[in-house]
């Protein structure tokens, strides 16, 4: 009897998980052929924000397993004051995800394997939810495959490991509406699990999953108001509530109050970052046939990453017949679906409507009005990003309304298979942004050198981010997505004092051991310093009384 209970248990799981996890694996493989080829040899992303990525992982890790710290806070960047990273992009999730992979896994193999993970658990996850809404499993799998491998989402891959990680939202709303249907304490703490790991993954995310949910109780309420008049259900939505507050809440409130202390930097126009009104409509510029949309995609401001939001019209037509016959089909429930969609679309035009590339500044649009009635939403600056909400709406919609939409429109499984061809077509992104981690020989040096900080001048980017992880040194600069304004002239104040003539001083006075500094023409050494390392673009320097060798005599 166990026995056959627990086979049970297992053909369901493979069913219902296994079986979806494996065709999104699949899916995933086929749309960015050839990368998986590169899988332990380039990270699945750009040489800025991937590589910005790579060091998340890294310092999350090192954070937790060897300096035992608060992830939120680093003194590996802008020695020797450190860093606050509530407004920097973590993605602590992912940062946990790493570290049991880290045990057996090359530091390229653990990065690519989380963007693996984030494509595939997507996919699954919005299966899961469909299926939980009565969505038949060909459906299912449909809606699943339009929202993981939706423009949105591969688009972001470029390097944007928080934004691909949107597998913990259809979760969340998953146990979110399960406690709707019985509110209940169980159902609470599963909700407010699931809610918690969406914000270990994008703080926008966590915001976007609390609005959905909210919509969800005041419809439940409107067409059951006695279940939530209940004493058990009360008691679990306090209890959702504490625990929400306790975990996202805080973090915002420490995020918020951080900003008012130290304005940070590094927020985006959202101006250059809202949605085009034909950009849900028209594949942008990540698609693998942009080049036949371009006289669209172009006229944007922004960047193409932002822009790429197309839903795909093999989406849009099943979402829009659910609507159309949902009478006559007896599909209910829909209209809080559509409402979001709708809500999250209008926001995402943000302050200012544009239409093909035209701005329509006089035209009131809701996000101004968000962002007067609520200043930190100014922290954001990415409207834009609230696309993906639509996507994940319209998603389900489609998965209602497909079996119809075959039966009524497609009719025959010619048409049926058509449609689906044109789905992969429209699905079909630009090639994956492959970056080899190339490790520049001063950087290499520097790995074997002995402990102290790091100062040049180019160790701000994204790229040298990464190089931190190999040679493990405290670095006076860094790129962080959201910096305290108190640290925005220290680049130039650093710099400013090398240009003089004072690295000695500067090297003093900010505890810096390491100098960086391009070849100089006529080999001349700065004042109280010494090279260590002559390498072929860059030298590195220390206080000429540091016990470390001159590299010129060493080399004798």
């Amino acid at each position: 009897m166990r026995g056959s209970v627990c086979a049970r248990v297992i053909a369901s799981w493979m069913r219902n998980v296994g079986g979806p996890a494996a065709f999104y694996l699949l899916g995933f493989a086929l749309l960015s052929h050839p990368a998986l080829g590169s899988f332990s040899t380039h990270f699945f992303g750009d040489g800025w924000d991937g590589l910005q990525n790579a060091w998340n992982l890294w310092w999350v890790r090192r954070a937790l397993t060897e300096l035992h710290v608060s992830p939120w806070f680093t003194p590996e960047l802008f020695h020797p004051d450190g860093v606050t990273l509530l407004g920097h992009t973590l993605g602590l999730f992912n940062g946990l995800l790493g570290i049991p992979l880290a045990w057996f896994l090359t530091p390229v193999q653990v990065y690519n394997t989380i963007v693996v993970f984030a494509f595939v658990a997507s996919g699954t996850t919005l299966f899961l939810l469909a299926r939980g809404l009565g969505s038949s499993y060909g459906s299912s799998l449909f809606a699943g495959a339009a929202f993981t491998f939706g423009s949105y989402h591969w688009a972001h891959a470029d390097g944007h490991m928080n934004l691909i990680s949107l597998e913990w939202i259809p979760l969340f709303l998953l146990a979110w509406i399960r406690w709707l249907d019985r509110p209940d304490l169980a159902r609470a703490l599963l909700a407010a699990g699931a809610l918690w790991l969406v914000k270990l993954c994008d703080y926008y995310y966590a915001v976007f999953s609390a609005v959905m949910g909210a919509a969800l109780l005041v419809a439940a309420a409107r067409t059951r108001p006695e279940r939530f008049r209940e004493r058990g259900a009360v008691r679990s939505l306090l209890v959702f509530a504490a625990i929400g507050l306790a975990t996202s809440g805080a973090h915002l409130a420490r995020l918020f109050r951080a900003s008012a202390n130290d304005p940070m930097q590094g927020g985006h126009d959202p101006l250059e970052f809202s949605l085009d009104l034909y950009g849900l409509f028209v594949p942008g510029g990540h698609w693998r046939f942009a080049e036949l949309t371009s006289g669209f995609w172009e006229t944007l401001p922004g960047v193409t990453v932002e822009s790429s939001v197309y839903l795909g019209w093999t989406v849009i037509l099943p979402a829009a017949y659910a609507w159309w016959s949902r009478k006559r089909d007896g599909l209910h429930g829909l209209g809080v679906w559509l409402a979001l969609a709708v809500g999250f679309g209008v926001m995402a035009l943000g302050p200012q409507l544009q239409i093909w590339g035209i701005a329509f500044p006089g035209v009131p649009m809701p996000y101004a009005l968000l962002e007067r009635v609520l200043p930190p939403v100014r922290l954001t600056g990415v409207p834009v990003r609230m696309a993906s909400m639509v996507l994940l709406c319209v998603a389900l919609l489609a998965a209602r309304g497909l079996p119809g939409f075959r039966r009524h429109v497609l009719r025959s499984r010619t048409a049926s298979a058509l449609f689906l061809v044109v789905f992969a077509l429209e699905i079909w992104p630009s090639p994956l942004p492959l970056t080899r981690p190339d490790v520049p020989d001063y950087f290499d040096k520097l790995r074997d050198l002995p402990p102290g900080a790091v100062h040049g001048p180019d160790v701000d980017g994204a790229d040298v981010l990464y190089q931190q992880t190999l040679f493990r040194k405290p670095m006076t600069l860094g790129s962080i997505s959201r910096q305290p304004l108190s640290l925005a002239g220290r680049k130039s104040e650093l710099n400013g004092l090398v240009a003089e003539g004072k690295a000695e001083e500067m090297m003093r006075h900010f505890r810096v051991r390491y100098l960086i500094a391009l070849n100089p023409s006529d080999g001349a050494v700065p004042h109280g310093l010494k090279p260590v390392f002559v390498g072929g673009e860059r030298t590195i320097y220390v206080l000429a009384e540091d016990p470390l060798p001159d590299a010129r005599r060493a080399s004798r």
